[in-house]
């Protein structure tokens, strides 16, 4: 019988400071309005609402500045917060300086940026994926950003970040008299007054939440798992669930203590492992001695409740919070495939979901290798790190067999029944159990 050979490469991308990317989401949350999904500001402000902070407001400056560097990732296929003065889009080494060259005036811009997603919300969705990148988005003192994009066969998104209250300051052209001072802090400015620039930071926590909390209470926008992060907070080649994080603001929590954070389904209270990342214990040294993450041990499970529990100590009291957040639904039936050369039985014609079991980043799909039989008809499309759409056209017991990163595979074969076989039953197939 004469079979068809089809191959494509998972071409995987990383963010720089933090990290991951080449994932296509399940769809977008259900609050979304249609006419505004796709617009970034947008989408990035419902989310900052979810987590009770104030929306940012559009910089057009820092607007400017994220599309230059964007453009610059572009062409010059670079992924990273860095430029170098021998290209010719070189407008700047860093976000500040990027953002300098633009008039902006202060030097406290933060960056995010992203690569390999098809939008905007694929883009934030990945962000939002990860610990460090997430943290920015959160931010209760940066008030205001500029975002911007690059298709040229691959996405390039970038997002830079400031505070408004902060750069109206550097903007000033008096002189000032203070005894204490802070320095490097705007572009045209030698010193800032430690009271005034002190007096922007609090005012900027004071009108925040207590907490941030993500995922937010009652949501149902976390995805399942934690992949990649560059730097990675749990270590090179270890994934996990969604991370959980937890922002205690300072203008309201003083002496923070014995820190506890507790995940369990919501409808067995099974209790899921994890590790708690601090600043103590923050390899990077990234987080702020009010910021604590989860990772749990494992995956999360698609279209699941969850509940979080928070105990710690703080202003010499016992404080505990607790809420709960559900993943997200998947669009159709889901496979789930553990071991290796399973013989997978599919409906011909129905579109189904193969979720490929994963443990480390060496699991994720990178390369998808196929041959199908005569007159077999595939659909194939990674909506997901492990997670496959497919669906087959062709006549009962007819088969497509893959290879996954070049080792690892499965059968699909087209049948009457929906079911996942061993090893064994697809090595002495005799078309007996697609009938």
């Amino acid at each position: 019988m004469m079979s068809v050979s089809r191959c494509f490469d998972m071409i995987k991308f990383r963010l720089m400071i933090c990290a991951i990317l080449f994932s296509i989401f399940i769809g977008s949350p259900s609050f979304l309005v249609a006419q505004n999904q796709n617009d970034p500001y947008y989408f990035l402000n419902l989310y900052r609402h979810l987590s009770g902070l104030k929306e940012f407001q559009k910089n057009l400056v820092l607007e400017k500045s994220a599309q230059n560097h964007a453009d610059y990732m572009a062409f010059t296929r670079v992924i990273s917060h860095f430029q170098s003065g021998k290209h010719q889009l070189f407008t700047g080494k860093t976000a500040a300086d990027r953002a300098k060259i633009m008039g902006y005036e202060s030097r406290t811009v933060t960056e995010n940026i992203s690569v390999g997603q098809r939008s905007y919300p694929e883009s934030i969705d990945a962000l939002f994926e990860t610990l460090y990148h997430r943290l920015l988005f959160l931010s209760l003192t940066q008030d205001e950003i500029g975002i911007a994009g690059q298709n040229q066969q691959t996405g390039f998104f970038v997002y830079n970040i400031g505070n408004s209250q902060l750069n109206r300051l550097c903007s000033y052209t008096g002189i000032i008299k203070s005894a204490s001072y802070y320095t490097n802090v705007c572009n045209h400015l030698d010193r800032i007054p430690v009271k005034q620039l002190d007096a922007v930071e609090i005012t900027a926590r004071k009108n925040s939440p207590l907490m941030v909390l993500w995922p937010p209470d009652l949501s149902n926008i976390a995805t399942i798992g934690f992949w990649e992060e560059l730097p990675n907070p749990l270590g090179e080649n270890q994934i996990s669930g969604y991370p959980i994080t937890v922002q205690l603001n300072p203008f309201f929590y003083r002496n923070i203590q014995d820190v506890e954070i507790e995940l369990s389904e919501f409808d067995s209270r099974h209790k899921i492992p994890g590790k708690l990342i601090t600043r103590q214990n923050d390899r990077h040294v990234k987080l702020s001695d009010h910021d604590f993450s989860f990772f749990s041990n494992q995956l999360l499970k698609w279209g699941t409740r969850y509940q979080v529990v928070l105990k710690f100590i703080a202003n010499d009291r016992q404080q505990i919070k607790k809420w709960t957040f559900q993943t997200r639904n998947l669009a159709f039936p889901k496979l789930s495939i553990s071991g290796d050369q399973e013989l997978i039985l599919l409906n011909p014609g129905k579109s189904y979901l193969i979720e490929i079991e994963a443990h480390k980043t060496d699991d994720m799909i990178k390369q998808l290798k196929w041959e199908l039989e005569a007159d077999v008809q595939l659909f194939v499309n990674k909506v997901y790190y492990n997670l496959l759409e497919l669906q087959l056209k062709g006549a009962l017991c007819q088969k497509a067999t893959f290879k996954l990163n070049g080792n690892r595979g499965f059968t699909i074969q087209l049948s009457g029944k929906t079911k996942i076989l061993s090893k064994y039953y697809n090595l002495n197939n005799r078309n007996s159990f697609c009938r």
